[in-house]
């Protein structure tokens, strides 16, 4: 049987930046005029979305589907968790918890010299994807015309909707597509919508970027690049 798996469909947080949630809830608990632990800065943000790592539930999930802009998330939160910040000061806060993994960063970069069609999926929010998008270039090296969101597409994830539009964005059926996520109930999801192959990235174990890019290029049929 022929490989005909073609093209990569990439998760951002966790697969090619790293994020820490509770440096953003810890700040926003500094700030509050409220008697609010960080736990419940969580829940009133995210629900109980948050411990499996979805984090679309609660306040935020109307932002993550772009049911409001990026002030009027800084005004409703604001208001629950009584907070005294200035919307720059609430943006740099909410953004300040990313790092690359730079391997996979590496690795994307590769596959563009390599003219191996890529786009991101990404249930996130405006100011999140604005900054993750920046690490590693990331916008200039996928083409911010390869961008698939919630907030740009009021879905989330694991809706089968989405492999529709990454089918538009890419020009390539699901079966000629890779996807890479480090939720597994998603890769799983997807796998069952038809999509080519799913790649779960389990950051708990060790090398797992190594690991990674280790199983996309198996699923390609190509052989692990050297430095990798």
């Amino acid at each position: 049987m022929v490989n005909n798996l073609e093209g990569l469909v990439w998760d951002v947080g966790d697969v090619i930046v790293h994020f820490d949630q509770s440096i953003a809830n810890k700040k926003f608990q500094q700030k509050s005029t409220l008697r609010i632990t960080e736990e419940e800065v969580s829940a009133i943000l995210f629900g109980g979305s948050a411990s499996s790592k979805e984090y679309n539930v609660g306040l935020t999930e109307g932002y993550y589907l772009g049911k409001m802009d990026s002030r009027e998330f800084y005004e409703a939160v604001k208001k629950e968790l009584g907070l005294t910040m200035t919307y720059g000061e609430f943006a740099d806060a909410w953004c300040e918890m990313f790092e690359p993994h730079t391997e996979v960063i590496r690795f994307i970069e590769f596959a563009k010299e390599k003219e191996i069609p890529q786009c991101v999926l990404s249930s996130t929010n405006p100011l999140h994807m604005e900054k993750m998008a920046s690490i590693g270039n990331l916008r200039e090296t996928i083409g911010s015309e390869q961008f698939v969101t919630s907030y740009n597409t009021g879905i989330k994830k694991p809706h089968e909707d989405l492999l529709v539009r990454v089918e538009r964005v890419m020009g390539l059926s699901r079966k000629m597509l890779v996807y890479i996520d480090d939720i597994k109930k998603y890769v799983d999801a997807f796998e069952g919508y038809g999509i080519g192959a799913g790649v779960h990235v389990d950051v708990k174990q060790p090398q797992f970027q190594q690991r990674c890019i280790q199983d996309v290029c198996s699923k390609l049929e190509i052989d692990v690049p050297k430095g990798f």
